[in-house]
């Protein structure tokens, strides 16, 4: 089987990532001057959040051991205060620790507090990957905000893939992707990969797989697939969302879970994905 275009071509150093070069040189400075502090990169969906923070990781030779990612879930608090206790603990090749958030605002506040004490170690770094503004830990950490990949990344990421497959890309394929991944990376390489041609319309969305399957992995499984062909969360939660409110099998908690998410801020797929988890524990209980 092929690997996939986002897998193998991910970036792996920080010059190979496309775009923010003003945050790109001010980290390559960190890395100089290894003065280590907390930071917190934040920026819409697709942006290169994940990707430039593991390029940091890479290039500041921080190996894996010392490092721990904490994303949004449902573990329980006091489970994830003794991941981090656990974590603090162990002895590793290098003393400098790394704890990699992705979207705080999405964790109880009381979660909040737990990293306060992270923040006040000599030895801990905290890294925040964030797409809402004003949180309330701002005040501790290097804020990186990173701006939307544009064309010309794109392009520069379709060079680099062309090289290595030596093969040319035609201009129409690649801009027919550009549009219709609206900006996401992951789904413009896969469209450019795999050319799955027709796109679903709207009426053929698995409306009723997505919302009330009894197996949870199969409506995420439906919404990957769609998200990977360049449909945006927003469009998959406008669709969702009136499908619930003409069907009589609703629920009216349903119909308000999906109805909150649709207002949320820079929408993504955790969002979306977090919505039909919880529809789902409604219809199971």
């Amino acid at each position: 089987m092929n690997q996939s275009w986002s897998i193998r071509y991910k970036p792996q150093s920080i010059d190979e990532c496309s775009g923010n070069a003003q945050v790109k040189q001010r980290l390559k400075a960190m890395i100089q001057t290894k003065l280590w502090t907390h930071m917190i990169f934040r920026g819409p969906p697709g942006c290169g959040k994940r990707s430039l923070v593991s390029a940091f990781l890479n290039d500041a030779l921080i190996p894996t051991s010392n490092i721990l990612r904490i994303f949004h879930s449902n573990t329980k608090l006091n489970d994830i205060k003794a991941y981090l206790s656990s974590f603090l603990e162990k002895k590793t090749s290098q003393k400098h620790k790394w704890i990699i958030i992705q979207n705080i605002s999405r964790f109880p506040i009381q979660f909040h507090y737990t990293l306060y004490n992270m923040f006040t170690m000599s030895d801990v770094s905290v890294i925040i990957v964030e797409t809402k503004e004003n949180i309330p830990i701002n005040h501790w950490c290097i804020l990186f905000s990173l701006q939307p990949r544009i064309k010309k990344d794109f392009i520069d990421i379709v060079r680099r893939i062309e090289k290595s497959q030596n093969n040319k890309i035609p201009p129409k394929k690649i801009t027919q992707a550009y549009i219709t991944s609206q900006g996401n990376l992951y789904a413009f390489l896969h469209i450019l990969q795999w050319n799955p041609g027709k796109w679903y319309s709207s009426d053929k969305i698995p409306c009723e797989l997505i919302l009330y399957d009894k197996e949870i992995e199969k409506r995420l499984e439906s919404l990957n697939y769609l998200i990977d062909k360049g449909y945006s969360c927003l469009d998959l939660v406008i669709l969702l969302y009136e499908h619930l409110k003409n069907n009589s099998n609703s629920t009216i908690n349903d119909i308000i879970i999906m109805g909150r998410i649709r207002e949320t801020y820079n929408l993504d797929k955790e969002d979306l994905f977090y919505a039909i988890r919880q529809i789902w524990k409604n219809q199971m209980s």
